[in-house]
């Protein structure tokens, strides 16, 4: 830990740098050691962004998440300062490169890195009530995982109407039904009944640091008490594996995971992964059109409507659509939409 006045060079030190690092919820900056740390040290400083869209489900703040999980020895940064006033945390920094930057997705990123996934999502079972922070009056008990799904359902429900409200053309462009969600609103209160445990509910690529033939997790501001199942699709839902590497983790997980985190997964894992992969094409059209029009780097490039396109594809894929847009067409249905709402 650092004491508050260290804590508070460093968190001025970061408001007047340029080396922001990449965010939905948080601005983060690396720090050096002249600005609190010890001389050969770094640390990141997170700094919440005040009026982020809350895309995800929000139950704790993450310094309190990374404290209770201490005592486990996974593979986090440590927290090394939490203020209040002015809010932000200072974090260990782990000095690597990023997963998703020698391991894009479209490539294969090793066997020893997909047990390590397998490990860490097996490991969070000991995050039971006593290691876990409070949860809320009201959020489901360990058990309810329809009552988890419908949470879960409930707050994309409300994501997907806003967006087709402001871009209903755009979606029926799409050819996604008014109501895309339907039979996953049907499924989920039906759920199996599972045990649960802190779940990360954010393990992806960008999420991964890989020095020295280590792998670390990073961002678990998403962090849930939940149905371990959920952790499992949204991370094979974001982390993109190939089939053959999807198998690896699936089974690797399945073959270590207590069955009382488990059971009946395969049937429940398909509709969470079919949630996802909506979600995600609704959430991720709305923030490229919100970057097209603050002219954000990169925004207009190649890369960014082929992933685009390939959320897209896949939703049509979930909802049995004949035709998906390629790239090309895609990107001129945006912005022509971009266009009417300038005007």
């Amino acid at each position: 830990m650092i004491g508050r006045g260290p804590a508070l060079e460093m968190y001025r030190s970061a408001l007047a740098a340029t080396n922001r690092l990449a965010g939905f919820y948080n601005r983060n900056y690396v720090v050096d050691g002249s600005a609190g740390c010890g001389p050969d040290e770094r640390a990141l400083v997170r700094i919440p962004m005040e009026n982020a869209d809350q895309m995800d489900l929000r139950l704790w703040p993450e310094p309190a998440v990374l404290a209770a999980l201490a005592p486990l020895t996974l593979p986090m940064p440590r927290v090394l300062h939490v203020s209040s006033d002015p809010r932000f945390t200072v974090l260990e920094y782990v000095d690597g490169p990023v997963l998703n930057d020698v391991k894009p997705p479209g490539t294969d990123v090793g066997e020893s890195v997909v047990r390590a996934c397998a490990d860490l999502l097996v490991r969070l079972e000991a995050a039971d009530a006593e290691v876990a922070p409070p949860v809320p009056l009201g959020w489901p008990r360990s058990g309810e995982t329809g009552r988890f799904a419908s949470r879960l359902l409930a707050l994309t429900l409300d994501r997907v109407a806003e967006a087709f409200a402001a871009h209903p053309a755009l979606f029926r462009a799409f050819g996604f039904p008014a109501d895309p969600l339907a039979t996953i609103a049907r499924a989920m209160p039906r759920m199996h009944a599972r045990d649960f445990h802190l779940i990360h509910c954010d393990i992806h690529r960008k999420n991964i640091i890989v020095p020295d033939r280590t792998v670390v997790f990073l961002d678990w501001e998403l962090s849930l008490w939940g149905d371990p199942v959920y952790d499992l699709a949204v991370h094979l839902h974001k982390m993109r594996y190939s089939a053959t590497e999807d198998e690896l983790l699936t089974r690797t997980w399945a073959d270590r995971v207590a069955p009382r985190f488990s059971a009946a997964w395969e049937a429940d894992l398909a509709i969470y992964r079919a949630h996802e992969t909506l979600k995600s094409a609704i959430v991720d059209t709305v923030r490229q059109i919100a970057r097209l029009r603050a002219a954000e780097p990169e925004s207009d490039t190649p890369d960014s409507w082929r992933y685009l396109t390939e959320k897209i594809g896949r939703a049509a894929d979930v909802l049995l659509l004949d035709d998906a847009p390629d790239a090309d067409r895609l990107r001129e249905t945006v912005m022509a939409e971009l266009t009417v709402g300038q005007r």
